[in-house]
């Protein structure tokens, strides 16, 4: 086995800007995500409810701690 290499400044920056590019498309489709589930509900008329379902799932979650 050779000895670790320690990577340039270089590499390093290209990792980097690599991350940022990663995290922003990662970002931009949990938006569309996002944007897509709220036309969903709107569509379906269904607001109300899946309210009053995250309401419960949330007093449920907290009666368990």
């Amino acid at each position: 086995m050779g000895k670790n290499k320690k990577p340039t400044m270089m590499e390093v920056k290209n990792a980097i800007n690599n991350l940022i590019a990663e995290f922003l498309s990662l970002s931009d489709r949990i938006s569309k995500i996002d944007a897509l589930f709220f036309k969903f509900l709107t569509f379906s008329g269904k607001q109300d409810e899946f309210k009053a379902w995250l309401e419960n799932e949330n007093k449920s979650e907290k009666e368990e701690k």
